[in-house]
Parts: C-alpha cells; structure tokens; sequence
C-alpha cells in the first residue's frame, strides 16, 4: 500500500522499490500468485508512466491472465485497465478503443468510482491523441469541478481542459484551467506531473519570457525525477517520453538570437542526448561495480537467464557462407523477446532493491565544450525539434545556430537514398566499380552535403578538423562520404562522431598501458581475416594475440584489461528487429552487447573489423542501442567500426593502412583520415572507403606507441599498395 501511495504521489523509484521489498516478502509460494500477480500490475503501473510502456504490458498481460483465473475480479479489472493504458502510450490505438469503454462499464457496475474517473481520464487522453475533441469537456468537466475527487484526479482533469481549449484557440479558458490545476498543486511535490503543468502553461502563454521560465522549469523537474531512477533503463525510457519541453526551449532560445541564449540552447541539447551512456561513462571512470549483489538470488537468476539468451543469440540470424543472412525462426524469436523480457525486469529489480542512487552525471557546460577545442576545430551539433533539424556548430571563441532550410522528413529521405547506393556499391567496389555506380551515389551524397554542411560554410571556414553529434537517422550517415561538387568531405577534414558533445570531449578516463591485443576469428566467407591479423601484429611487435579457436569469449574478456588499443577481426552483426542480439562471433560463440558492457575495457580506441559494427537503433533520448554504446560504455574512449558489411580483402587493407599509422604514433582521428585517402586512390566508390569512422571521443591521443615498424607489407596473397 506504501508504495501504490508513492506511486500515486509521483515517487516512482521508492514505489519500485516497495513493490520489489513486498514481492520478496511473499517469497514464490503457490499461495501468494495471487498477491504477486497483484504488485507486478501495480507496478506496471509505474513502469508505463515512467515511460517503459513496452515492459509494462508484457508484466501486466501476465498478471491478468492470473487474477482472472483466480475470479480475483476488481484486481483484475485494474490490472486491465493498466494494460489498456500501457497500450495507449505504445500506440495501439485499435485495442484502447476496443476494451475501454467495457472496463469503464464494469467498474460503474461495480461502484469503483476511482476507477471509472481514471478510465475516463484516459478516454480523454485517447480523444486527444485521436482528434475527438466533442467528449472531452464532457468527460473531464465533471471530475475538474468535483471537490471529493483526489487531487491528482482533477489537476489531470484540469491539464486536459486546457489542451482541448488549446485545440480550439482558447488561450483565455486553457490559462484558466492549468491555472486552477497550479493551485491544486500548490502543496504537493510532484516534479513529473509539475513538469506536464509547466509544458501546457508555456503553450498557452503569449508572453515569451515566461514562457521561457516555464519550460526552463519543466526541464528542471524532468531532470529531477530521473536523477531519482535507479535503472539505466529507467532513466532513458523516462527522458526519452519528454523531450518535447527540451525541444522547445532549444527553439525559444535560439528564437533570441543573442550568443548567451545560443549557448543556452547547447546546454539544453546536451541534457536531452545520450544521458544514460554518459551516466554509464562515468561510473567506468569511477571505477564502481555493476553489480554487488552477486549472492543475491535475483543475481543467479539473472546470470542463468543471460546464458540462455546467449544460446539463442548464437543460433538466430547467423551468417551463412555466401553472406546472406539467416532470419530466426518465430519460435526462437519469440523465445528470445521472452528471455529480454526477464532480463530487464530481473535487471531492473535487482536496482531497486540494491538502494542505489543514479550518478546523473552532468553534461559539459558550453564554456567548456568551447575550452576544449582547438582554434582549427568545430563541433556541430544537429538536433531535431519539430519538423526541422537545428546545427548548432561551435568553436573555441563561440557558438553559433542555424535553422537548416530542408525539412527534417526530406533530410532523412535523402540519407537512406544515400544509404542504399552505399550498401549497393560494396561488391561493385571490388569488382571495379563502374562510374556510374560512383556518381549514383555521389549525387544523393552532394545533396545531402547542400542540406547539413553547405549552410554552415562561414561557421567552418578556417577549420581542418569536425567533431559531428548527429541526431536520430543522421548517426547512420558517414560524414566523410558527403560531397560538395569538387571533392569528399573527408579530403577536406579530419572527421570523428559522437552521441553528444560531452561525449566527444570527455576527459579525465583512465587508459591502459599494455601493449595493444589483436584479436581475430576467420573463416571461409572471411579468410582474409587470418591476413590482417598477420599484418596487423606485424606492425605492433608488442601486441598479444588471440586467433582462431584461442579467441574465446572468455580469453578475449579476460585479455583486454589495461589495453591501450584492442584490434577485432571476425563477423560482426546488427539486426534492426532484434538490436541486443548485435554482437561479435568470437571462437565458441556470439558476443552480445550486454556482455561488451561489462568489459572491463580502458583503450584509448578499440578497433572493430567487423561488418555493420557501427550501426544502431536510435532509442527515444538520443540513447544508442549497439555495439558501439556497449564499448564507450565499458570504458573505450573511442572505436572505429563499420557502417555496412565490408569486402573481407578492402577491410583488410584498410586495416593494414589504419595500424600503420598508429605503429607510427599517429592519433587515431588522423590515421583513420590517412586510411581513407590512402584506400580512395585505389577504390574510388565510397562503399569502399567510408565505411569506417571514428566514434565517441576525437582520437587526439596515440593509441599505440610507436615501433618504428611501419614499413611492413600485406602477407599472403596481396601486398598493401
């Protein structure tokens, strides 16, 4: 009850943390299914209004399958009446229209007053999201004016009269009703509901300055409850479900126009981006465990579980000889949603039972990203608010803002134009590509190039170096390949990515000192593998090596401790439907990017050889899903990886290329750029030579020391040009 009592009042990890208390009270006893199945919906409860709408309904389907069975009647009405709203927020509207009304109708016959006024508060929401303004003041009227409704009954109420008066132009009448809303508040501290408030008041007013407080103050309360969260998960699926009030003063505060209201926009954007990575790269910092429940029950269970989920990763999706991919069958793929499931909820439990407190580390202020930068270097910052992208492009002495003309759906338009003639020049760049194979690509590459780059030419004049935050479908997009008519951009600059400016600028991570590892598992659709890790060593005299079957998950896991550079040869794989099953096939079997998190990695830049290893799914929060976040996560302070499956023999090159520049003590984000140059010469189709870029921090710093080695040659059946 004291924590359905949190819950209600907007203290949603110290509910999570009740219900998780009161779950281990009731033990598994047969005898208390009931009970258990009760606390997983209450629960659920929280997770979808924390944001996790998706594992809400998996806990709550589950739960009313046992309260109906068991004729526990109202529990179970509720339990549905969640699920319902879980629905809604996932948007399957179909099903929420369907079954509302019915839950509405059984808790009138019921008497369960409470729940018919939440049923009909979400039926407004529903007609909200619908368009079906006509039952709005019918349904939320009555609850806003009735004195023995809870509070938060009618400060909801209240919130949705003024969104219909919004619909309607009413600015006076939406004014009114969060005013009273306000009121009702007054005494209570609830930064999630205070937040909502705040955003429909700054839609409502006209008077921009206190528009701009409002929404400075959403973002505040937003920021305070998920300081609260103890999940990673948590905390991004709680940002990612509110980034409308950051949108919003982003353009409000480039709207003034005047430098310190830019570099107000920047900060707000870097509160809005790959917050739980930066959270997750601080505690690598700090060197904290992830877990220090070991003996913990929930702990065995978890680590059982996550050995399940790893054999069916290893038998889902695998590639074939000829390069095909293998989908998984509906069973193992079902089997598999199943074992995420209970990982994340075990996940999940085990932090709010372990008292812990979110790092919520705090993102770079704009004097300091500005401090970082060299005079020849500028970072730009794309962000999407509404339907328009935002370049917030910064160097040492300032920043400076640009609307970008082409709308935001155009820009994504083109960049899987480009996307696709990049993936469909791969074999043709070994064959020999025909030119007009490389000019197809080439004019969606020059238009692309007119819509992100060109309306920035007076902010990088003068600049060698771009350190790129891209946003949403642009993460996807190899910089170096855009073209301006004359030339690649990567001929023009040295090119690094990040997820957000903190991240490309971090400072203070600790790095290994021990001579770098090199890794590789070939095979007959790879052979040249067994190549480059000849030449690759070759090159670093020092460097310990894992081949074949010694490169086992556990060698390799146990092997790149205190590495100053990892290099991974070996198949590589991301799937779209299915993004925690990405991983690397090492010797004995797949390495998931749940376990390249725990890594206890400290490389100035880890190298991955392998195809499609710098994809993503792009998660609400700027919150990359993949390879690429499970290494900066561990510890990495960059990683070069691919963007599309590579040819196994121009990977190789290029890898020979890249290592003999960092042999020679060149930093990272300049011999990835001499590698590129080097293998466009020879490969003009930039399927070839953009493939692999630089992510997380600008590869400043050698990530070798140097051996004097650097004039060695490809062995076996090629020689490096």
């Amino acid at each position: 009850n004291l924590a359905d009592l949190a819950a209600r009042e907007g203290r949603l990890d110290e509910a999570l943390a009740g219900f998780e208390r009161s779950r281990r009270l009731f033990g598994d006893d047969r005898s208390t299914a009931d009970h258990r199945a009760r606390l997983a919906a209450e629960e659920a409860e929280v997770l979808e209004a924390i944001g996790a709408a998706c594992e809400a309904i998996v806990s709550l389907e589950a739960s009313v399958a046992t309260l109906e069975s068991s004729g526990q009647r109202m529990p179970a009405l509720r339990a549905r009446f969640a699920l319902v709203r879980a629905r809604l927020a996932s948007g399957r509207m179909i099903e929420v229209a369907r079954d509302l009304d019915a839950i509405r109708g059984e808790a009138d016959a019921l008497g369960e007053r409470q729940l018919v006024r939440r049923a009909s508060l979400l039926r407004v929401e529903l007609a909200l999201a619908t368009g079906d303004l006509a039952v709005i003041a019918e349904l939320a009227g009555p609850i806003a004016d009735d004195s023995a409704a809870p509070r938060l009954d009618r400060i909801v109420a209240l919130r949705h009269l003024a969104e219909e008066s919004l619909s309607r132009g009413d600015r006076d009448g939406a004014m009114a009703s969060i005013a009273r809303a306000f009121a009702d508040l007054a005494d209570l501290d609830i930064p999630a509901l205070e937040s909502d408030l705040l955003l429909t008041r700054a839609t409502c007013t006209a008077d921009e300055p206190s528009r701009v407080a409002d929404l400075e103050k959403a973002v505040e309360c937003i920021d305070r409850t998920r300081g609260s969260l103890r999940s990673e998960r948590l905390r991004a699926a709680w940002l990612g479900r509110r980034l409308r009030a950051y949108e919003e003063l982003v353009l409000a505060r480039i709207a003034r126009g005047d430098a310190a209201s830019i570099e107000q926009a920047l900060a707000t954007i870097e509160r809005a981006k790959s917050r739980t990575l930066l959270d997750l790269m601080q505690r690598s910092i700090d060197a904290r465990p992830r877990h220090a429940w070991s003996s913990d029950p929930l702990s065995d269970e978890l680590a059982r579980v996550r050995a399940r989920l790893n054999a069916l990763y290893a038998g889902w999706g695998d590639t074939t000889v000829d390069g095909e991919r293998r989908a998984g069958s509906p069973r193992r793929t079902a089997a598999i949603a199943e074992a995420e499931s209970r990982v994340a909820e075990l996940t999940r439990r085990i932090a709010a039972a372990a008292g812990e407190t979110s790092l919520h580390a705090e993102p770079l202020r704009p004097a300091a990203i500005r401090a970082r930068l060299a005079p020849s270097e500028r970072l730009v910052e794309y962000f999407r608010a509404g339907d328009s992208y935002l370049a917030l492009v910064v160097s040492c002495e300032g920043v400076r803002a640009r609307r970008l003309a082409t709308p935001a759906a155009s820009i994504e338009d083109e960049i899987r134009k480009a996307l696709f003639q990049l993936r469909r020049g791969v074999r043709a760049s070994v064959r020999g590509e025909s030119d007009s194979l490389v000019d197809a690509a080439r004019r969606h590459l020059e238009r692309l190039h007119r819509m992100l780059i060109e309306p920035l030419a007076e902010e990088l004049a003068g600049a060698d170096r771009l350190l790129v935050v891209p946003h949403g479908p642009l993460h996807a997009l190899p910089f170096t390949a855009l073209h301006d008519g004359r030339g690649w951009l990567a001929e023009r600059f040295e090119i690094a990515h990040a997820p957000s400016a903190s991240l490309a600028l971090a400072a203070g991570r600790r790095t290994g000192s021990a001579p770098p590892l090199v890794v590789g598992v070939a095979d007959r659709a790879a052979p040249s593998i067994a190549d480059e890790i000849t030449a690759v060593t070759g090159l670093h005299r020092d460097a310990t090596t894992l081949v074949a079957g010694d490169a086992t998950v556990a060698a390799v896991c146990d092997a790149v401790a205190d590495r100053r550079l990892v290099h991974v040869a070996c198949h590589g794989r991301f799937t779209d439907s299915m993004p925690d099953a990405s991983g690397l096939r090492l010797a004995d079997r797949w390495l998931p990017i749940r376990e390249l998190l725990e890594l206890p990695l400290s490389a100035e830049l880890v190298v991955l050889s392998a195809c499609e290893s710098g994809r993503s799914e792009i998660e609400p929060g700027e919150e990359l899903v993949g390879l690429v976040r499970s290494l900066l996560a561990a510890g990495a302070h960059a990683a070069i990886v691919s963007h599309w499956p590579v040819n196994d023999r121009i990977a190789t090159e290029f890898m020979f290329r890249l290592h003999r520049e960092l042999a020679g003590g060149e930093v990272p984000i300049r011999a990835l750029r001499a590698a590129t140059l080097a293998t466009m010469d020879r490969y003009p189709h930039p399927a070839a030579w953009a493939a692999f870029s630089l992510v997380g921090s600008r590869g400043d710093r050698p990530a070798a020391a140097p051996t004097g080695n650097f004039a060695g040659n490809l062995v076996g059946k090629r020689n490096a040009p």
